[in-house]
């Protein structure tokens, strides 16, 4: 990588001393102190170019016999990449230079030599591959859920939180009602209280108290949504705030979406 930076710098620095060999011949025509001057710059561009030369070829000496990381990672990932065909299949092979316990005398990590992983764009047919033993593990759609819920060949599991359907409903009930403000605190509570409560049990306490994990600045151990605390000492007279609960609705809207499931975005 070095030696590649050093070369593209090398050619610059030669393109420039050639402009400033061509400008010093044309001073030294004329003579004067503009001559001077462009004679020296001219040498000193060409001390440059020499320096410039011993450490590129120092560099690719260095450099010999390195591969590089974008077409041969080391260090960068368990696999890589064997063989792809876009909307069809993508294989990878074990890298040898991953990990680095055999160096120091440790066992090789127990990984498989190679993943073949395939695109199915269609859910039907990603359904029927899986039923028929072609794929290990599928992430199914909603509407085929009654089609397997009860085959005793698939181990079915299912994620008890769905976060980002409460951001899309959130969402849509900003851009829907936006101007009837008095529509959004029932909409907001039944959304972000009612719908995410739905989940609690003792097993799921924190899931089932909030929208929000218990270490997210948005946590609230009451399950109140977050606009309640905003918005409940909010007068009656609609018109005479009118600006202010639409700056805390954005405000408000801002915070949320700023935090997906994992974290800050």
């Amino acid at each position: 990588m070095k030696a590649s930076k050093l070369e593209q710098k090398l050619k610059r620095e030669k393109n420039k001393a050639a402009r400033l060999e061509k400008k010093a011949r044309k001073a030294k025509a004329a003579g004067g102190k503009q001559a001077e001057k462009a004679m020296a710059k001219a040498e000193k561009a060409r001390k440059k170019v020499a320096k410039l030369e011993k450490e590129v070829s120092e560099a690719l000496a260095r450099a010999k016999g390195v591969k590089k990381t974008d077409v041969n990672p080391v260090g960068t990932g368990k696999y890589m990449l064997e063989e792809a065909r876009p909307g069809n299949y993508l294989k990878l092979k074990r890298n040898p230079s991953w990990w680095f316990g055999p160096t120091i005398g440790i066992p090789d990590m127990p990984f498989p030599d190679g993943i073949k992983i395939t695109v199915i764009p269609d859910p039907s047919v990603q359904l029927a591959n899986l039923r028929a033993g072609r794929l290990h593990f599928l992430a199914l759609d909603i509407s085929q859920y009654n089609l397997i819920k009860n085959a005793s060949d698939l181990n079915v599991n299912i994620d008890p939180i769905k976060r980002q359907k409460i951001y899309f409903k959130f969402e849509k009930a900003l851009y829907d009602n936006y101007e009837d403000v008095w529509l959004w605190w029932p909409m907001l509570v039944g959304i972000l209280r009612k719908n995410v409560q739905g989940y609690g049990s003792e097993r799921l306490r924190d899931q089932g108290g909030s929208a929000f994990w218990h270490s997210h600045p948005l946590w609230l151990e009451d399950g109140k949504p977050y606009y309640f605390q905003l918005w409940h000492r909010l007068p009656k007279k609609r018109n005479k705030y009118s600006c202010l609960l639409k700056f805390s609705i954005v405000a408000v809207y801002n915070r949320l979406i700023s935090w997906g499931p994992h974290g800050k975005r």
